[in-house]
């Protein structure tokens, strides 16, 4: 949350307004514009629009980039956080991300330190994984035996991750996605917010060049962006 604000503070900074509490509802690509419908039915006409909306990406289905992924194509990641006491946070090491290979997955299990909380999770190809909070529950059990502790998830939290390594469209007339909507994750770890800040300068950069060449086509973009990103 206080990196989101971070990052929100140099945009509004730099003039950008910034709406909140009214997501996308509709998108509309015409010749001249795109046609944005807000969830209040605000209407915003852009030149370019860049789909910085996640997994799920609305912009990516409204424009035909992507209707849905493929199950092989998209990963599955459980997580939990769990408060400890200060004298059984000493036996975690702070300065350490634990990664658990175990024979259950497709995928790792991990366990992530905090200032007072531990992070527990698991993630695995979605096509893949067989009763997953089963899967979560062992190997929190497996962590209290090997640490002695008391690791039980009670507030279980489900993500769905984009499998990297894919070679995927991104673009379209007037259109580009960035992070998660563009499937843009390291395909090892799942890893993705560096790709998502990179993937985003990247675009702000291919806008410049766009709207200087009031050029808004998808081959342009797909030189651009596209190919600077695969680079």
């Amino acid at each position: 949350d206080k990196f989101d604000a971070f990052l929100s503070k140099l945009a509004t900074d730099e003039g950008c307004m910034l709406i909140q509490s009214n997501g996308l509802k509709d998108l509309s690509i015409e010749k001249d514009a795109a046609t944005c419908i807000l969830s209040n039915n605000q209407i915003i006409i852009a030149r370019i629009v860049i789909g910085a909306d996640g997994v799920t990406s609305l912009v990516a289905r409204k424009s035909g980039i992507r209707q849905k992924w493929k199950a092989n194509e998209v990963g599955l990641c459980l997580e939990t956080s769990i408060a400890l006491p200060e004298c059984e946070m000493k036996k975690i090491d702070s300065d350490a991300f634990e990664v658990y290979f175990i024979d259950a997955l497709r995928g790792y299990s991990w366990l992530f330190p905090k200032k007072s909380s531990i992070s527990v999770g698991i993630g695995s190809f979605l096509s893949n994984i067989y009763r997953p909070n089963e899967v979560l529950l062992s190997f929190c059990k497996s962590i209290s035996k090997t640490k002695k502790l008391e690791i039980y998830p009670r507030n279980i939290t489900a993500h769905l991750i984009p499998a990297g390594g894919f070679n995927r469209n991104i673009v379209a007339n007037r259109i580009m996605l960035v992070g998660d909507a563009a499937g843009f994750v390291d395909s090892f770890t799942g890893e993705g917010i560096y790709y998502a800040l990179k993937s985003g300068q990247l675009a702000a950069s291919a806008s410049i060049q766009s709207i200087e060449k009031s050029n808004f086509s998808a081959a342009f973009l797909e030189k651009h962006y596209s190919q600077v990103c695969n680079q």
